[in-house]
Formats: structure tokens, C-alpha cells, sequence
């Protein structure tokens, strides 16, 4: 992680996964989320990133669409 991907003239940022998990201190819609990496909303690498730490049960979506850290235990 950490590389950036060049896909025509824009660049991707990457987030680590830490980043997204910290950005969650709050219910946060997709969106917001990305507004707050400061990254592009096409931005897929992060997209997927987050879907992934949905998989990985890290964060959930809530019934209103946001996302939120996973709760412990």
C-alpha cells in the first residue's frame, strides 16, 4: 500500500486502512468519507478499500446509509 495508481491525467490516492478507520470517529455517508481523505469520489481504490473493511467486519453500513467503526465485542 501507499502507491498511487495513474489512471489517464488523474492520480489516485491510496488510504491505508487505518486512515478510513479513523476518519469513522463519527457516522460518516460514502461521500463524506472520501470529502474527509480528501480523495476523489471516482476514486476506486478507496472504494473498494471500504468494502473490504466491510467484508473484514472493521466497519459496518448502518439502515441510514453511513458508515461506522464495527463495534467490539
Amino acid at each position: 500500500m501507499g502507491d498511487s495508481v495513474e489512471l489517464g491525467n488523474h492520480v489516485e490516492v491510496s488510504v491505508s486502512e487505518q486512515q478510513v478507520i479513523d476518519a469513522l470517529q463519527t457516522p460518516l455517508a460514502l461521500s463524506q468519507l472520501l470529502t474527509q481523505l480528501k480523495v476523489s469520489q471516482f476514486n476506486t481504490a478507496v472504494r473498494t478499500l471500504v468494502w473490504t473493511l466491510i467484508d473484514q467486519g472493521k466497519i459496518r453500513l448502518t439502515d441510514d446509509h453511513k458508515l461506522v467503526r464495527a463495534s467490539r465485542g
